[in-house]
């Protein structure tokens, strides 16, 4: 058992003293627990967080909402968030995650709600800066590198301009390299995971993401203050820009 989980009370909020709420350790890494209205409990390997935190927890319609965030001394990380499964295309997303996990069996019915209680242990050292004058930081764990100022621009920009700044970046070889980029949803979500949000000037706002919407002329962007995410307008629509690298 993880000896930081199994030792810690995690009844610190109301939604968890109720008797179906059970103590749950977990291994290093991301798991997620789901608690079913009929009080079963449930533990989803790593492998299928993210697909399902992306459709549940932030999702591009407005069906589900974080309740609260705690964020732990030690790093870890937990997201409480109540979802409610609307639209059959959810349902079918939600029971083959589960069955693959070999969770459930069966269907799920219009508007069946769920608990779910989404730990994010961060993993080895505290990030550091790859050197104290070159205003980066490179993400444990993984080939990225990001800026060490989440808000380069100091201000929302929109989509355009947001392209150009890191273009200016390769251009001018910010901290010796040239494969700047706008990250993906994902790679903002785990960033923001792995160092929480104390990296300098985070905003608790709204950040362009590379990844294109299905309609066209928007950009998706992720909500760094409840981690929704929805395609906003790339000349209209204006956002924050962090930079990354790898």
């Amino acid at each position: 058992m993880d000896k930081i989980l199994a030792d810690r009370d995690i009844a610190v909020h109301p939604l968890a003293k109720e008797e179906r709420f059970t103590r749950h350790a977990f291994a290093a890494g991301v798991a997620l627990l789901l608690v079913h209205s009929d009080g079963d409990v449930s533990q989803i390997e790593t492998q299928y967080f993210r697909r399902l935190c992306l459709s549940l927890a932030l999702p591009e319609e407005d069906h589900s909402k974080i309740l609260e965030q705690v964020v732990y001394d030690d790093g870890t990380i937990l997201n409480i968030v109540l979802a409610e499964l609307k639209t059959r295309k959810q349902r079918k997303m939600f029971v083959d995650e589960l069955q693959k996990a070999a969770l459930v069996d069966g269907a799920l019915k219009s508007g069946e709600k769920f608990l779910i209680m989404l730990y994010a242990k961060l993993i080895g050292k505290e990030p550091q800066p790859v050197s104290s004058n070159q205003g980066v930081i490179k993400q444990n764990g993984s080939k990225l590198v990001w800026t060490s100022n989440a808000n380069l621009a100091n201000s929302a920009l929109n989509f355009i301009a947001a392209e150009l700044l890191v273009n200016e970046l390769n251009s001018k070889y910010f901290a010796g390299l040239d494969g700047w980029r706008l990250p993906t949803i994902e790679e903002l979500l785990d960033v923001i995971h792995w160092i929480g949000r104390d990296v300098e000037n985070l905003q608790r706002d709204v950040y362009w993401s590379s990844e294109s919407s299905l309609i066209d002329g928007y950009i998706k962007q992720l909500n760094c203050e409840n981690f929704t995410t929805e395609s906003i307008h790339k000349k209209s629509d204006l956002a924050y820009v962090w930079p990354v690298c790898g």
